[in-house]
């Protein structure tokens, strides 16, 4: 039993540690308890997957606008204020600190990258609209979030704080502005010159300098669709303007982790290329291929649908393509962004499939809308005099688990009846057209 004394001292104990966390000026946590849950957090992305978000909230020109207005009383009671008001935007589990002289930090375990990005646009809109009174005296603030995601990347909790200032920092070089808007942090590519092969020299060139190109290859309906479908392709330009093929220097933008910037690269200039190209009334959607890198980058999800939404381009234009390498080898990531592209309203496909241990129950863990063959079931057709059963059984069963199916290296004409004769839906290959600059493969003279 516990003795009076002993639960006295206890509660003591619980009072003391109360101080100890709190901010004396807003009421709020402080920095240092800030720091420790979040170090916490930070060990549960590492050790059991979790993922969680830290938004960093500067209140903008408070330093050399708000404090000379208001004075030094006057700053205290509009920050406990403003502590008092963000409360509002609590959820359970969530820590609210009052993080600096002008910074509050808001920490969300088990959240995602867009719920956060959609609760920094309210919290903006929200604090803008909202009128501080301190004694009569009324004062109007903005703020501007930088969020960090903390997942199992995260090395420690200052690194992720890091990010949500660099965040902050570059919403307001982007938008040549002080502040009043949010932004979520996408890691910088960063690499060694010390290090440096010829390969990685040109891929950071190439960044740099604007250095790659798309070509388009058309994807041929044996079903009588009436939309076209291409396929996007990337090709890297070196010092002669010679084109460089992915085969030869992914792996080395994947050494200085500078494959999910090529991605968005990618994706922008496909956006901006489709939207032009379907304004002039084709009805034409594309696959993109993505890498593993973007794959599991939580972070790519909301940011396609600012680019779609930017662009006013129709999110089921783009087809998101994976290998099915990575998405075995990433099933978990792979299930939540191909949810996270349902959301969207874009589809999705997973390339060279057939060739894994077990890929049917690749597919039914992390399901697409389309499925392309991998090419050597082709190849071996028309290559090896090889018979087609393998390839009809195969899109036999994708046909059955309703699968819009593809079947690319089609080299010659022979091959053309048999793939008719399996149910494919789309065909691929050089016989039909090699890629090309420009989207300008004739559809009508297939119908």
């Amino acid at each position: 039993m516990i003795s009076s004394q002993q639960a006295d001292r206890e509660q003591l104990q619980a009072e003391l540690q109360k101080i100890k966390d709190q901010d004396l000026v807003t009421g709020l946590f402080n920095r240092q308890y800030l720091v420790e849950k979040l170090e916490q957090e930070v060990a549960k992305a590492i050790n059991d997957g979790t993922t969680a978000c830290l938004l960093y909230l500067e209140i903008d020109n408070f330093l050399e606008q708000i404090q000379p207005q208001m004075g030094v009383a006057g700053t205290d009671l509009v920050l406990g204020d403003l502590g008092n008001f963000l409360k509002q935007f609590l959820l359970e589990g969530e820590t609210l600190a009052r993080f600096g002289d002008d910074a509050f930090a808001l920490l969300a375990p088990l959240q995602k990258a867009d719920q956060s990005l959609t609760r920094a646009e309210q919290i903006c809109a929200a604090l803008e609209s909202h009128i501080v009174d301190v004694d009569g005296k009324t004062v109007q603030v903005t703020t501007t979030i930088g969020i960090s995601l903390i997942t199992e990347a995260s090395a420690k909790g200052e690194e992720v704080i890091d990010q949500a200032l660099k965040a902050i920092e570059g919403f307001r070089q982007d938008n040549e502005t002080q502040g009043n808007g949010y932004k979520l942090f996408e890691p910088e590519v960063s690499a060694d010159d010390t290090s440096e092969t010829d390969l990685t020299r040109q891929v950071n060139y190439a960044l740099d300098n604007n250095r790659f190109q798309l070509l388009f290859q058309p994807i041929i309906s044996l079903r009588g669709s009436e939309e076209e479908h291409y396929e996007v392709l990337l090709r890297m330009l070196d010092e002669n303007d010679e084109q460089v093929s992915p085969s030869k220097f992914m792996d080395a933008a994947a050494e200085i982790g500078a494959t999910a910037r090529i991605d968005r690269w990618v994706i922008l200039e496909t956006i901006k290329t489709l939207s032009e190209h379907r304004a002039n009334g084709h009805k034409t959607r594309v696959l993109l291929n993505l890498t593993r890198q973007s794959l599991c980058d939580d972070t790519l999800a909301p940011w396609l649908g600012v680019a779609f939404k930017a662009a006013k381009l129709s999110t089921d234009a783009i087809i998101f393509q994976v290998d099915e390498v990575d998405v075995t080898n990433h099933l978990n990531a792979a299930k939540a962004f191909f949810d996270a592209l349902r959301e969207l309203k874009c589809a999705s496909s997973m390339s060279n499939f057939g060739c894994s241990l077990n890929p049917f129950k690749t597919l039914n863990h992390a399901t697409t809308d389309y499925v392309k063959i991998h090419g050597s079931f082709t190849l071996d057709i028309q290559n090896n005099n090889e018979g087609p059963e393998t390839l009809t059984n195969l899109i036999k069963q994708l046909l059955e688990a309703n699968k819009i199916t593809v079947v690319p290296f089609v080299e010659n004409a022979n091959v053309l009846s048999t793939l008719w004769q399996t149910g494919v839906h789309y065909i691929q290959g050089h016989y039909l057209q090699a890629p090309t600059a420009a989207m300008n493969y004739d559809f009508d003279m297939e119908g």
